[in-house]
């Protein structure tokens, strides 16, 4: 089965009056321990996947059983603030006493999934687990691997806080106090066994309150207690087995078969393929044959040696099944535990009996036999009559437990779980995806926990250089780019303090170094905001693009949209101008740095470390004396942008290789396009829909400038990964930095692969994918879930899926959403990484981080440069050979230097009383103006001269008071 994304997996625990609130597992129908475990972990991840779980929040976790503490467990390995409510005195409440019922982890799960030679017998799971055997075990070492868990781990995860006997009485929405109020009843700390109410509240609250209990009598044996079934009574026993659940079905077959354990089952039948494919077909179309009908195929064609032999029955027993005629069919138990039956059916080892229990009988005042009479009705139908009667030694009654919300236990609960009830109940076992893992257990190891899905990796303190150097999976042969960087940056420190503004002293510069190696950043969800936060951040990013790898395509397409700071892209190859010259048109402003040269003296100025400093300090000279400095291709054409104008069409965008192989692609696309997109919207008078690769945007702007305006403006974009192209990655990022709508990623099967194309300047020997570049594609498909195709595939099944993403994420935008829960379809929801930009930005950077004051003077600049007349080599074009345009760029000049003076001189009058960088910096000012007023001739500013003049006079006096 495929993966729920994680969204959807939180639709069928989210109870949507109360938000905030969801419901763990309690109306599911595959009800297994691991299954449990799994659904557990698989909420947390979506959760942390979705946004809402995030490190210091809190989450109350009602229920100490196995779904709870596996839930809470993991809560506190991603860093939330995690409380258990018990309502027994200990963890485990029902399992806990269970005696030598035989438990597997995925006994369960064959034949959709093989057992594995070396983990068959494990749960495989990163906290809390276990192996296969007798119950009574399995929970003690689960109990002792709970008390372990936080004692044992390398950063100590803190404990959840727990109220053991406690009881939930209410749960409320609290808005004015921050989140959800849950009410529960304590045992108080000055009266024995006196109750006392407490009032708790938390961001996300849990209800782990399992499947309920099961009616139960001192001679009825619930299904977790200890069940004599193995011993040999001295004489036969009558048993009546009534309730065809696998809970029903399992105790059937223990009463029948010797030393009955379903692994030993499996194992006899795992190597035949001809009965794990028919189970399998079973299982995907239940509809399509009855199960009987299947089973009776099956049972004529299967050898007598792999059936169940007489000679393995137990003679000790006589039972009679309390089940339908159809019980084969029922969806509430698994296709394994049915199969088994079927063969002891086909054996005669039980008899079945038709219809409803009256009523579970009592015995009789000597003890057994216990009168039992079936009804043709429930016995709470008025008018049933009996069918049958007859009399049994023991009685095993698996008719399902009270749940544990009801209308008495929790009226407004139950009332709001109405939709989820039914919606469960119209899922079927064999296809429910919750319990498929969508969690990648590197977000789970305890010994690097917490692993929150946000991290503020902050720079050293004091640090007046940040740089990050992001490193490609292909090594130099002796030092790293990240050493070249730091020796490099090192040895030009003179030259790059004096490029720094204001210039530093040599030696006085303290540089702060990161390095992020691609395929650890792709790695997790926490790895992956580390690196985009520090590419956010850095002053100076160097990146090495050797083989323009799509992860290292990826962050710096990142990069490029939202720090204007210093970027140098490095290769280790040797790329000359031809290769250049083939490079995508988006990427050939990126020349790269090539660090290929083979000189081994570390002094010579050829080195690769003393290129690269020198050129970081270039670059930095000119990144503070250019307003507009550019070294990548986004980002101001990204600021820039004209908001399309409205049209009749509504634009979907589509990123994709330009290469002549991908002709049979677009081919595919377009036509699955048309046909989801086409009349049929129109139809219902919603608007249509054009797709456009940037080529067939018709307008007269530059392609650059077409292109990110597109990226920036239009809601659906479609990014075609298929042959990995580098500029399809480096659009990719930018799509996701500056747009809140996420891209729908695409991506073919068996397409031709151009990631060993010499024209991009790879390496030579790259015929063959290196294995750290597949292992970097399978960490991008983790986290971004393309859609996968294939080009004689069913297209409609695909543009349905398009749509439907691009439906759930423009419908989460709109107002009045009925859902909190963002669309999300890899490791974060569809506008992660836009928000997560947007909340890290250095703000240095941004609009409105200058005074108005400095804004005017650097306007200014443009205009005159620094001094006081306009010289041929100062900014203005032509204007040493147009006196009408030099007087102009002087006087507008003048006229923002007039406003700046007056701004400075009003707004902070009382601030210029007393010395200090303001003061100094309007006594520069009005010496600058003073210059420019003189040269004119006009009345007007010949009578401000002479008050900036007396203004110089004033400002002298304060200075030279403090000098006194």
């Amino acid at each position: 089965m495929e993966p729920l994304h994680p969204h959807e997996l939180l639709s069928w625990m989210t109870i949507e009056s109360y938000p905030g609130v969801y419901l763990l597992g309690s109306y599911a129908r595959y009800v297994t321990i691991y299954s449990q475990q799994i659904r557990a972990l698989n909420l947390i991840d979506a959760l942390c996947k979705t946004g809402q779980l995030q490190r210091g929040v809190s989450v109350a976790v009602v229920g100490g059983g196995i779904a709870g503490l596996t839930a809470a467990a993991a809560a506190a390995v991603r860093g939330a603030e995690v409380t258990v409510i018990e309502g027994d005195k200990d963890f485990f409440p029902i399992q806990r006493q269970a005696g030598s019922r035989y438990l597997h982890p995925h006994i369960y799960d064959w034949p959709l999934s093989e057992l594995q030679a070396g983990q068959e017998n494990r749960a495989d799971l990163p906290f809390l687990d276990w192996e296969a055997g007798e119950a009574v075990i399995v929970f003690r070492k689960l109990k002792e691997k709970w008390e372990t868990l936080f004692k044992t781990t390398a950063n100590q995860l803190r404990e959840p806080k727990t109220y053991m006997g406690s009881r939930l009485t209410s749960l409320a929405l609290r808005p004015e106090l921050g989140g959800l109020q849950l009410t529960i009843e304590v045992h108080g700390d000055e009266v024995p066994n006196a109750l006392e109410s407490k009032t708790l509240t938390a961001d996300i609250i849990i209800l782990a309150l399992g499947f309920g209990r099961e009616f139960g009598r001192a001679d009825l044996q619930r299904y977790w207690e200890q069940a004599p079934f193995d011993a040999v009574p001295p004489n036969i026993l009558r048993w009546l087995v009534s309730g065809f659940g696998d809970g029903g079905l399992t105790d059937l077959m223990r009463l029948c078969i010797s030393n009955f354990r379903h692994d030993e089952f499996v194992r006899k039948h795992e190597t035949d393929s001809r009965l794990a494919t028919k189970l399998k077909e079973l299982l995907a179309d239940p509809g399509r044959q009855s199960i009987r009908s299947a089973f009776e195929e099956l049972y004529s064609q299967l050898d007598n040696d792999s059936l169940i032999a007489r000679g393995q029955l137990r003679t000790n027993t006589e039972v009679t099944f309390n089940a339908p005629i159809d019980y084969l069919e029922s969806e509430g138990s698994s296709i394994l535990n049915k199969f088994i039956v079927f063969q002891l059916e086909k054996l005669s080892k039980f008899t079945r009996q038709e219809g409803w229990l009256k009523s579970i009988p009592t015995p009789e005042s000597t003890g057994p036999p216990y009168t039992v009479e079936f009804t043709d009705k429930p016995s709470r139908e008025a008018d049933h009559k009996v069918i049958a009667k007859a009399e049994f030694d023991r009685l095993i009654i698996r008719h399902g437990p009270e749940r544990p919300i009801s209308e008495n236990s929790f009226p407004e609960i139950w009332q709001a779980t109405k939709s989820l009830r039914e919606k469960w109940a119209a899922q079927s076992q064999s296809n429910d995806r919750t319990r498929v893992p969508i969690w990648d257990p590197a977000d789970y190891d305890p010994k690097t926990a917490p692993h929150p899905i946000t991290r503020d990796d902050k720079w050293d303190e004091g640090v007046d250089l940040r740089c990050v150097i992001v490193e490609s999976t292909v090594l130099r042969r002796d030092v790293s780019v990240s050493q070249l960087v730091q020796t490099g940056l090192n040895s030009n420190k003179r030259d790059v303090g004096l490029a720094m503004k204001p210039p530093r002293e040599e030696g006085k510069i303290h540089a702060g170094f990161k390095s992020i190696k691609i395929n650890d950043a792709l790695g997790s969800q926490k790895e992956y905001n580390r690196a985009i936060g520090l590419l956010c951040r850095a002053d100076i990013a160097v990146i090495d693009v050797t083989n323009y790898e799509p992860g290292i395509m990826l962050l710096l397409g990142i990069r490029s949209s939202v720090q204007r700071g210093v970027t140098i892209v490095t290769t280790n190859l040797k790329l000359d101008s031809a290769q250049w010259s083939k490079l995508p048109f988006n990427l050939k402003e990126l020349y790269p740095l090539s660090l290929a040269s083979e000189i081994d003296d570390i002094n010579s100025p050829e080195h690769p470390k003393e290129v690269l400093g020198r050129t970081i300090a270039r670059a930095l000279g000119h990144f503070n004396s250019l307003p507009f400095y550019q070294d990548v291709p986004a980002y101001e054409a990204l600021r820039r942008f004209d908001p399309a104008p409205k049209e009749e069409a509504q634009t979907i965008l589509w990123l994709c290789s330009f290469d002549d192989r991908y002709k049979p692609h677009a081919g595919y696309i377009q036509g699955g396009f048309s046909e989801e997109y086409g009349n049929d919207l129109n139809d219902r008078n919603e608007r249509k829909y054009l797709l456009q690769r940037i080529i067939e945007i018709i307008s007269p702007q530059l392609v650059t400038q077409r292109l990110y305006s597109a990226i920036r403006s239009t809601i659906l974009c479609l990014v075609d990964w298929s042959f990995w192209s580098p500029n399809v990655f480096f659009e990719f990022g930018v799509r996701l930095a500056v747009s809140n709508f996420g891209p729908v990623c695409l991506l073919a099967n068996h397409a031709p692969d151009l990631s060993s194309d010499k024209r991009l300047g790879v390496a030579a020997n790259t015929s063959e994918i290196a294995e750290d570049l597949l292992t970097q594609r399978e960490k991008l498909k983790q986290l971004f879930r393309p859609l996968e195709y294939e080009l004689d595939g069913n297209w409609q099944r695909l543009f349905q899926e398009v749509r439907a993403r691009h439906t759930a994420m423009r419908d989460h935008e709109l107002p009045g959403r009925s859902s909190n829960i963002p669309p999300t379809f890899g490791a974060f929801s569809f506008d992660h990484t836009y928000k997560f930009v947007g909340e890290h930005l250095p703000l240095e950077n941004e609009p409105g981080a200058t005074s108005a004051n400095t804004f005017l003077t650097s306007a200014a600049d443009s205009l005159i440069g620094v001094s006081s007349t306009t010289d041929p080599s100062l900014p203005v074009l032509y204007a040493n050979v147009n006196r009408d345009l030099d007087k102009q760029a002087r006087n507008s000049a003048k006229e923002m230097l007039v406003a700046a003076w007056y701004y400075l001189g009003n707004r902070y009058h009382d601030e210029l009383q007393q010395p200090g960088d303001l003061l100094m910096s309007y006594q520069d000012l009005s010496y600058r103006l003073a210059n420019l007023l003189e040269q004119s001739d006009a009345v007007k500013d010949q009578e401000l001269y002479h008050s900036v003049r007396q203004t110089l006079k004033g400002v002298k006096r304060i200075i030279k008071g403090v000098d006194q």
